[in-house]
Protein backbone atom coordinates (compact mmCIF):
# COMPACT_ATOMS: atom_id res chain seq x y z
CA UNK A 1 0.00 0.00 0.00
CA UNK A 2 2.81 2.39 1.03
CA UNK A 3 4.51 1.30 -2.26
CA UNK A 4 1.17 2.19 -4.38
CA UNK A 5 0.78 6.07 -2.25
CA UNK A 6 4.52 6.35 -3.23
CA UNK A 7 4.30 5.38 -6.70
CA UNK A 8 0.68 7.63 -6.87
CA UNK A 9 2.33 10.81 -5.71
CA UNK A 10 5.59 10.59 -7.75
CA UNK A 11 3.19 10.22 -10.88
CA UNK A 12 1.26 13.67 -9.42
CA UNK A 13 4.93 15.53 -8.98
CA UNK A 14 5.35 14.47 -12.49
CA UNK A 15 2.06 16.03 -13.93
CA UNK A 16 2.82 19.53 -12.31
CA UNK A 17 4.12 21.98 -15.05
CA UNK A 18 7.44 22.63 -14.82
CA UNK A 19 8.32 26.27 -13.50
CA UNK A 20 9.65 28.60 -16.17
CA UNK A 21 12.83 30.76 -15.96
CA UNK A 22 12.42 34.36 -15.93
CA UNK A 23 14.81 37.04 -16.58
CA UNK A 24 14.23 40.61 -15.96
CA UNK A 25 15.18 43.37 -18.70
CA UNK A 26 15.51 47.12 -17.98
CA UNK A 27 13.75 49.48 -19.72
CA UNK A 28 13.45 53.05 -20.44
CA UNK A 29 9.71 55.02 -19.82
CA UNK A 30 7.40 54.39 -22.69
CA UNK A 31 3.57 55.05 -22.89
CA UNK A 32 2.95 52.60 -25.92
CA UNK A 33 3.63 48.68 -27.07
CA UNK A 34 4.75 47.60 -30.10
CA UNK A 35 4.13 43.31 -29.99
CA UNK A 36 5.04 40.75 -33.05
CA UNK A 37 6.39 37.38 -33.99
CA UNK A 38 4.05 35.26 -31.62
CA UNK A 39 4.56 36.22 -28.42
CA UNK A 40 2.15 36.60 -25.39
CA UNK A 41 1.91 39.88 -23.43
CA UNK A 42 0.48 40.50 -20.51
CA UNK A 43 -0.23 43.94 -19.17
CA UNK A 44 -0.94 45.98 -16.03
CA UNK A 45 -0.75 49.59 -14.54
CA UNK A 46 1.37 50.04 -12.13
CA UNK A 47 3.52 52.25 -10.21
CA UNK A 48 6.81 51.82 -12.03
CA UNK A 49 7.97 50.49 -15.32
CA UNK A 50 9.23 46.88 -15.06
CA UNK A 51 9.33 43.83 -18.15
CA UNK A 52 9.79 40.13 -17.42
CA UNK A 53 10.15 37.23 -19.43
CA UNK A 54 9.37 33.72 -19.14
CA UNK A 55 10.60 30.79 -21.14
CA UNK A 56 9.89 26.98 -20.23
CA UNK A 57 13.65 26.13 -20.93
CA UNK A 58 15.77 29.42 -19.90
CA UNK A 59 16.31 29.74 -23.68
CA UNK A 60 16.12 33.82 -24.29
CA UNK A 61 18.46 33.84 -27.48
CA UNK A 62 15.63 34.75 -29.89
CA UNK A 63 13.54 37.44 -27.77
CA UNK A 64 14.25 41.44 -28.54
CA UNK A 65 13.02 43.84 -26.14
CA UNK A 66 13.95 47.54 -26.64
CA UNK A 67 12.29 51.10 -26.35
CA UNK A 68 12.54 53.42 -29.42
CA UNK A 69 10.96 56.52 -28.40
CA UNK A 70 7.88 56.28 -25.99
CA UNK A 71 7.38 52.68 -27.49
CA UNK A 72 8.78 49.17 -26.02
CA UNK A 73 9.47 47.08 -28.66
CA UNK A 74 9.34 43.37 -28.35
CA UNK A 75 9.62 40.89 -31.29
CA UNK A 76 11.90 37.97 -32.48
CA UNK A 77 15.68 38.37 -33.28
CA UNK A 78 15.16 35.94 -36.42
CA UNK A 79 12.87 37.80 -37.57
CA UNK A 80 15.71 38.98 -40.10
CA UNK A 81 15.71 35.59 -41.43
CA UNK A 82 12.51 34.49 -42.67
CA UNK A 83 10.48 34.33 -39.72
CA UNK A 84 7.30 35.45 -40.78
CA UNK A 85 6.84 32.68 -43.60
CA UNK A 86 5.03 29.65 -42.75
CA UNK A 87 4.36 29.99 -38.96
CA UNK A 88 1.70 28.46 -36.64
CA UNK A 89 0.55 29.33 -33.71
CA UNK A 90 -1.38 27.39 -30.60
CA UNK A 91 -1.83 29.36 -27.66
CA UNK A 92 -2.80 26.85 -24.48
CA UNK A 93 -2.99 26.41 -21.32
CA UNK A 94 -1.90 30.31 -21.02
CA UNK A 95 1.16 29.66 -23.54
CA UNK A 96 1.77 30.92 -26.82
CA UNK A 97 3.36 28.18 -28.65
CA UNK A 98 4.98 28.44 -31.98
CA UNK A 99 6.30 27.21 -35.01
CA UNK A 100 8.05 27.75 -38.19
CA UNK A 101 8.73 25.76 -41.17
CA UNK A 102 7.17 23.00 -38.91
CA UNK A 103 9.35 23.31 -36.14
CA UNK A 104 9.00 24.55 -32.95
CA UNK A 105 10.79 27.48 -31.42
CA UNK A 106 11.05 29.63 -27.73
CA UNK A 107 7.44 30.31 -26.37
CA UNK A 108 7.87 33.59 -24.49
CA UNK A 109 5.59 35.08 -21.96
CA UNK A 110 6.54 38.96 -21.39
CA UNK A 111 4.56 40.58 -18.60
CA UNK A 112 4.95 44.29 -18.47
CA UNK A 113 3.96 47.07 -16.09
CA UNK A 114 3.77 50.87 -16.42
CA UNK A 115 2.34 54.21 -14.99
CA UNK A 116 0.36 55.06 -18.01
CA UNK A 117 -0.22 53.37 -21.12
CA UNK A 118 -1.50 54.97 -24.82
CA UNK A 119 -1.15 52.70 -27.33
CA UNK A 120 -0.54 48.69 -28.16
CA UNK A 121 -0.08 47.80 -31.39
CA UNK A 122 0.04 43.74 -31.84
CA UNK A 123 0.69 42.10 -34.95
CA UNK A 124 2.02 38.74 -37.08
CA UNK A 125 0.61 36.15 -34.84
CA UNK A 126 1.67 37.99 -31.47
CA UNK A 127 -1.04 37.79 -28.49
CA UNK A 128 -1.36 40.87 -25.66
CA UNK A 129 -3.59 40.67 -22.61
CA UNK A 130 -3.99 44.34 -21.33
CA UNK A 131 -5.75 44.56 -17.93
CA UNK A 132 -7.37 47.53 -15.93
CA UNK A 133 -6.74 50.21 -17.93
CA UNK A 134 -7.37 53.77 -16.99
CA UNK A 135 -6.02 56.38 -19.79
CA UNK A 136 -7.27 59.12 -21.69
CA UNK A 137 -6.15 58.55 -24.83
CA UNK A 138 -5.90 55.04 -26.25
CA UNK A 139 -4.66 53.84 -29.74
CA UNK A 140 -5.70 50.17 -30.43
CA UNK A 141 -4.06 48.12 -33.24
CA UNK A 142 -3.99 44.34 -34.23
CA UNK A 143 -3.35 42.71 -37.98
CA UNK A 144 -2.00 39.74 -39.13
CA UNK A 145 -3.65 36.95 -37.41
CA UNK A 146 -2.26 38.93 -34.12
CA UNK A 147 -5.01 39.23 -30.83
CA UNK A 148 -5.53 42.13 -28.32
CA UNK A 149 -7.60 41.18 -24.86
CA UNK A 150 -8.12 44.33 -23.23
CA UNK A 151 -10.10 45.87 -20.11
CA UNK A 152 -10.25 48.89 -18.40
CA UNK A 153 -11.36 52.42 -19.08
CA UNK A 154 -10.65 54.94 -21.35
CA UNK A 155 -12.07 58.72 -22.84
CA UNK A 156 -11.41 58.11 -26.13
CA UNK A 157 -10.26 54.88 -27.88
CA UNK A 158 -9.65 54.76 -31.53
CA UNK A 159 -9.14 50.62 -32.68
CA UNK A 160 -7.91 49.61 -36.26
CA UNK A 161 -7.99 45.88 -36.98
CA UNK A 162 -7.00 44.38 -39.84
CA UNK A 163 -5.72 41.30 -41.77
CA UNK A 164 -7.50 38.49 -39.86
CA UNK A 165 -6.47 39.89 -36.38
CA UNK A 166 -9.09 40.11 -32.83
CA UNK A 167 -9.38 42.91 -30.96
CA UNK A 168 -11.51 41.99 -27.53
CA UNK A 169 -12.50 45.67 -26.54
CA UNK A 170 -15.97 44.25 -25.14
CA UNK A 171 -14.36 45.36 -21.17
CA UNK A 172 -13.13 48.38 -21.99
CA UNK A 173 -15.48 51.25 -21.53
CA UNK A 174 -15.23 53.90 -23.97
CA UNK A 175 -16.14 57.91 -23.95
CA UNK A 176 -15.25 58.43 -27.33
CA UNK A 177 -14.38 55.72 -30.09
CA UNK A 178 -13.85 55.48 -33.63
CA UNK A 179 -13.68 51.96 -35.14
CA UNK A 180 -12.21 50.65 -38.90
CA UNK A 181 -11.94 46.77 -39.40
CA UNK A 182 -10.95 45.39 -42.74
CA UNK A 183 -9.79 42.23 -44.30
CA UNK A 184 -11.74 39.90 -41.87
CA UNK A 185 -10.53 41.37 -38.89
CA UNK A 186 -12.96 40.95 -36.19
CA UNK A 187 -13.50 43.71 -33.33
CA UNK A 188 -15.76 43.55 -30.21
CA UNK A 189 -16.16 47.07 -28.00
CA UNK A 190 -18.39 48.95 -25.61
CA UNK A 191 -19.19 52.91 -25.66
CA UNK A 192 -21.00 54.68 -22.41
CA UNK A 193 -20.96 58.20 -23.99
CA UNK A 194 -23.42 61.13 -25.59
CA UNK A 195 -20.97 61.99 -27.56
CA UNK A 196 -19.70 61.07 -31.61
CA UNK A 197 -18.76 57.29 -32.51
CA UNK A 198 -17.43 56.47 -36.20
CA UNK A 199 -17.52 53.16 -36.99
CA UNK A 200 -15.83 51.99 -40.78
CA UNK A 201 -16.13 48.28 -41.41
CA UNK A 202 -15.05 46.53 -45.08
CA UNK A 203 -13.93 43.61 -46.75
CA UNK A 204 -15.61 40.96 -44.57
CA UNK A 205 -14.91 42.43 -41.26
CA UNK A 206 -16.91 41.79 -37.97
CA UNK A 207 -17.61 43.95 -35.57
CA UNK A 208 -20.01 44.12 -31.88
CA UNK A 209 -20.47 47.10 -30.29
CA UNK A 210 -22.58 47.65 -26.98
CA UNK A 211 -24.04 51.03 -26.88
CA UNK A 212 -25.43 53.18 -24.02
CA UNK A 213 -25.89 56.68 -23.73
CA UNK A 214 -26.82 59.25 -25.86
CA UNK A 215 -24.24 59.03 -28.96
CA UNK A 216 -24.53 60.33 -32.58
CA UNK A 217 -23.05 57.29 -35.02
CA UNK A 218 -21.65 57.48 -38.10
CA UNK A 219 -21.71 53.81 -39.74
CA UNK A 220 -20.40 52.48 -42.96
CA UNK A 221 -20.04 48.96 -43.85
CA UNK A 222 -19.20 47.83 -47.00
CA UNK A 223 -17.75 44.56 -48.99
CA UNK A 224 -19.66 41.66 -46.91
CA UNK A 225 -18.56 42.74 -43.15
CA UNK A 226 -20.97 42.02 -40.91
CA UNK A 227 -22.12 44.28 -37.74
CA UNK A 228 -24.01 44.01 -35.02
CA UNK A 229 -25.23 46.75 -32.22
CA UNK A 230 -27.21 47.05 -29.22
CA UNK A 231 -28.12 49.28 -26.93
CA UNK A 232 -29.36 52.98 -27.55
CA UNK A 233 -28.59 55.87 -29.32
CA UNK A 234 -29.81 59.25 -30.08
CA UNK A 235 -29.14 59.39 -34.13
CA UNK A 236 -27.55 57.02 -36.58
CA UNK A 237 -26.13 57.34 -39.95
CA UNK A 238 -25.83 54.18 -41.87
CA UNK A 239 -24.64 53.20 -45.34
CA UNK A 240 -24.70 50.07 -45.83
CA UNK A 241 -23.28 48.54 -49.42
CA UNK A 242 -21.96 45.47 -51.45
CA UNK A 243 -23.68 42.79 -48.97
CA UNK A 244 -22.99 44.16 -46.01
CA UNK A 245 -25.04 43.26 -43.01
CA UNK A 246 -26.07 45.35 -40.35
CA UNK A 247 -28.45 44.11 -37.09
CA UNK A 248 -29.53 46.88 -35.18
CA UNK A 249 -32.55 45.29 -33.84
CA UNK A 250 -31.58 45.57 -30.37
CA UNK A 251 -29.73 49.03 -31.37
CA UNK A 252 -33.14 51.56 -30.36
CA UNK A 253 -32.03 55.21 -31.83
CA UNK A 254 -34.70 58.39 -31.12
CA UNK A 255 -33.40 58.88 -35.72
CA UNK A 256 -31.98 57.28 -38.47
CA UNK A 257 -30.46 57.73 -41.87
CA UNK A 258 -30.17 54.58 -43.66
CA UNK A 259 -29.02 53.81 -47.08
CA UNK A 260 -28.56 50.19 -48.29
CA UNK A 261 -27.38 49.14 -51.91
CA UNK A 262 -25.83 46.84 -54.26
CA UNK A 263 -27.57 43.75 -51.91
CA UNK A 264 -26.88 45.26 -48.45
CA UNK A 265 -28.89 43.99 -45.42
CA UNK A 266 -29.84 46.87 -42.48
CA UNK A 267 -32.35 46.01 -39.37
CA UNK A 268 -32.26 48.80 -37.10
CA UNK A 269 -34.93 49.67 -34.40
CA UNK A 270 -36.02 53.62 -34.76
CA UNK A 271 -38.45 55.02 -32.32
CA UNK A 272 -38.93 58.56 -33.94
CA UNK A 273 -37.86 59.53 -37.14
CA UNK A 274 -36.04 57.90 -40.07
CA UNK A 275 -34.96 58.59 -43.47
CA UNK A 276 -34.25 55.13 -45.75
CA UNK A 277 -33.01 54.94 -49.02
CA UNK A 278 -32.87 51.11 -50.77
CA UNK A 279 -31.67 50.70 -54.12
CA UNK A 280 -29.97 47.54 -56.00
CA UNK A 281 -31.56 44.86 -54.20
CA UNK A 282 -30.44 46.55 -50.76
CA UNK A 283 -32.98 45.67 -48.13
CA UNK A 284 -33.62 48.17 -45.13
CA UNK A 285 -35.98 46.79 -41.90
CA UNK A 286 -36.98 49.49 -39.58
CA UNK A 287 -38.57 48.24 -36.40
CA UNK A 288 -40.03 50.20 -33.53
CA UNK A 289 -42.80 52.30 -35.56
CA UNK A 290 -41.30 55.50 -36.00
CA UNK A 291 -43.77 58.47 -36.69
CA UNK A 292 -41.73 60.32 -39.74
CA UNK A 293 -40.66 58.26 -42.55
CA UNK A 294 -39.22 59.71 -45.75
CA UNK A 295 -38.68 56.39 -47.81
CA UNK A 296 -37.22 55.57 -51.16
CA UNK A 297 -37.15 52.22 -53.18
CA UNK A 298 -35.33 51.94 -56.69
CA UNK A 299 -33.63 49.54 -58.62
CA UNK A 300 -35.09 46.42 -56.53
CA UNK A 301 -34.34 47.90 -53.07
CA UNK A 302 -36.70 47.32 -50.24
CA UNK A 303 -38.03 49.11 -47.53
CA UNK A 304 -40.31 47.86 -44.72
CA UNK A 305 -41.44 48.22 -41.50
CA UNK A 306 -42.02 45.95 -38.91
Amino acid sequence: MQRALISLSALAIAALPALADTKDYAVGDFTKLDVSEAILVIYDNGPSSSVTVEQSNGDFSDINIETDGDTLLIDRISVGSGWRSNISTDFRNGELRAKVNGKKVPSYTVRISSPAISGIDVSRSARTTANSINADALDLKASSSADLIISGRANSVRIDASSSSDIEAERLVANRLSIDASSSADVEARAETDQQIRIAASSSADVELNLSGGADIELEASSSADLELDGTCDHIVITASSSADVEGRELICASAKVKASSSADVNLSVTDTVEASASSGGDINIFGNPAQRDVRESSGGDVSFR
